[in-house]
C-alpha cells in the first residue's frame, strides 16, 4: 500500500536502515541503485531513515498516515 523509491546518484552498494521514535531498528535493506521500499509493515508515525554508504551517513524523516 505505501512504498517510497531510492534513486541514488551511484550504483555502490548502500544500507537503509529505519528506526522509529525509541531508536529501535525496525527495517533494514541493502540497496544497489533504484529501488523501491514497502513501507506497508510500518504503523503510523514518526521514523528516522539513515542511507549509509560510499563513505557518505544521511538521515531524513519519514512520517507514515494511516
Amino acid at each position: 500500500k505505501g512504498h517510497f523509491d531510492l534513486e541514488p546518484n551511484s550504483t555502490d552498494k548502500l544500507e537503509l536502515s529505519i528506526f522509529d521514535v525509541k531508536g529501535s531498528l525496525v527495517f533494514f535493506q541493502t540497496v544497489i541503485g533504484r529501488t523501491t521500499i514497502d513501507t506497508g509493515i510500518l504503523d503510523a508515525g514518526v521514523y528516522s531513515v539513515c542511507l549509509r554508504g560510499g563513505g557518505v551517513m544521511e538521515f531524513k524523516k519519514l512520517y507514515i498516515i494511516k
